[in-house]
């Protein structure tokens, strides 16, 4: 018996290290048989791109303007991959899912920090809980939520107006970034999940879902070996300081997230019985809304989630929902900061609508205010939440291009040939700041811009959460949680612009911006500190 189970056992360990084995191969073997070999682009350098496109991303976007549309970069490890900015290649890679999906180490990596959710899952598997999941993302459930918004944003104004009185006088300098980031916790912890962080809150209660989120989302520089172990799980055996604390977290939201998803199926039971109807159940929440699409009875039985599946949405909603929403937030401040007659006009568009809408205003109310709409449509022009989005090719395909281009070897090209593992990365920032599509003033922070549709280009991608803009992505895959960020920003702007006048603390130069996973702002002299944005604040 013991023979048999240590058989088992090997045969496990073979087929395991055997993946590991197949793909450190292709990683490295591959390169050499790709079509990409005769794409023009930068030459490669001793390591790779990646810490230049961390500094500095805009960097894609010269390389656009200096090899054309279509180029090849050396990636992190090396890799070649193709970097596009034609339209046309654009939109056949996001909206062919089947063909083009998340690099193979980049899906590692994220199941690694968040478990099988959407954001992680690929295929079948995505769609089956996509569909299930997107009732809970609609206008009508915004508008249930707009109320949490105002409220933590209205909490928010109150610490920095105490802020402003401790200090004695009507304006103090407050690094917002920290705090814009405890808000939307604070959102969505409510809005998500009808849990209370606390985050803004003096009280410093232990809350041990607080202390594993941020546990996950503020990891610290991963050792070589953390990577590793990240792309190669057979070295997981193999304790790290880092590994230990993220596994200690994952624990910690399995089994709250376990307790809160038995809690609403309880109370989807209790109020709908045995057969659940769509519409028999109200949540104040999206877990709960997302509990009870998945028990209703006109489901099918196959494209129910499992709990498991359920769960493992909870740590990808909170690390998308506050996250790119406080990043989002710190560049709207920033931009009016340095533009501060857009500032001026804003202010004064959401002053002018006070005696309508109050302290409360409702999402139709909010979505009225067209200069608001025109500021953040232009913030998330500008500075995008993903700067670049990574794909990889899953079999030969031909991608279409709207303009012929040109290889090294001087030979003209309709289409881009790619093959079974080739790496494809779309620049978003480069796109939403190019002058072919914005004309010569796509660099400028211009709000105005979106208040005019006749001066707007023609869209040049179908199914896009905005027109014309990349920042959510596009296709299939596009962000099922625009809605929530785009009216969360609305009324967090609509409470404090109408208290406060924000000014920059430093000199424009001295601020700057790094690209991980999300476009962040920092401080140049104070790089190791982290995502920065020190604001005069000055209470009106």
């Amino acid at each position: 018996m013991m023979s048999r189970v240590l058989a088992a056992f090997v045969a496990a360990a073979v087929v395991l290290v055997g993946k590991d084995v197949y793909m450190l191969a292709r990683i490295l073997l591959h390169p050499y048989f790709s079509p990409l070999q005769v794409v023009n682009g930068p030459p490669d350098p001793v390591t790779d791109y990646d810490a230049v496109l961390k500094e500095d991303p805009l960097v894609m976007e010269r390389w656009a303007q200096q090899y054309g549309p279509i180029y090849r970069y050396a990636a992190q490890l090396k890799i070649p991959t193709l970097a596009i900015t034609d339209a046309r290649a654009i939109a056949h890679v996001l909206g062919h899912p089947d063909l083009y999906q998340k690099p193979q180490v980049l899906q590692r990596a994220l199941r690694f920090l968040l478990g099988a959710g959407m954001l992680t899952v690929e295929g079948n598997e995505h769609r089956r809980q996509r569909r299930v999941m997107s009732p809970a993302f609609g206008n009508a459930q915004m508008r249930d939520l707009t109320h949490i918004f105002l409220e933590r944003t209205e909490q928010l104004r109150q610490v920095w107006l105490a802020l402003t009185a401790e200090n004695g006088s009507n304006e103090v300098t407050i690094e917002v970034v920290k705090y814009l980031t405890k808000t939307t916790l604070d959102v969505i912890g409510l809005a998500g999940f009808d849990y209370e962080f606390n985050a803004l809150s003096a009280d410093k209660t232990a809350n041990e879902l607080g202390d594993a989120v941020w546990a996950i989302v503020n990891q610290p520089q991963p050792s070589v070996l953390d990577i590793m172990q990240i792309i190669f799980p057979v070295l997981r055996f193999i304790p790290t300081v880092n590994s230990r604390k993220l596994q200690q977290a994952n624990a910690v939201l399995h089994r709250v997230g376990s307790q809160m998803v038995a809690e609403k199926k309880s109370e989807v039971l209790a109020v709908a019985g045995s057969s659940v109807d769509k519409a028999a159940f109200q949540s104040k929440d999206i877990l709960g809304l997302l509990v009870r699409a998945n028990m209703a009875s006109d489901l099918p039985e196959s494209s129910r989630m499992s709990d498991t599946e359920i769960v493992a949405q909870i740590p990808t909603l909170l690390a998308a929902g506050h996250e790119t929403t406080s990043t989002m937030m710190s560049w709207a401040l920033y931009a009016l900061s340095v533009n501060p007659h857009v500032q001026d006009k804003l202010r004064a568009e959401l002053q002018a609508g006070y005696d309508d809408t109050g302290d409360s205003p409702s999402m139709e109310q909010l979505h009225a205010f067209t200069y608001l709409d025109a500021v953040i449509r232009e913030t998330l022009r500008m500075w995008p939440p993903l700067p670049f989005l990574s794909r990889e090719a899953l079999k030969t395909d031909v991608i279409p291009t709207e303009r012929p281009w040109t290889d090294k070897k001087g030979v003209v090209h309709d289409g881009i040939r790619v093959t079974q593992g080739d790496a494809i990365a779309v620049p978003v920032i480069a796109m939403n700041r190019s002058t072919d599509i914005w004309g010569p003033d796509a660099g400028e922070f211009r709000p105005e811009r979106w208040l005019l549709q006749d001066a707007l280009p023609p869209p040049h991608f179908q199914h896009v959460p905005l027109p014309g803009l990349l920042s959510f992505s596009a296709g299939p895959r596009a962000c099922i949680g625009w809605r929530l960020a785009y009216v969360e920003m609305k009324a967090m702007l609509y409470v404090l612009l109408r208290s406060f006048r924000f000014e920059l603390s430093t000199r424009p130069e001295d601020m700057t911006m790094q690209a991980g996973l999300i476009l962040r702002p920092y401080v140049l002299s104070e790089l190791e500190k982290g995502p920065q944005l020190p604001l005069i604040v000055h209470a009106l």
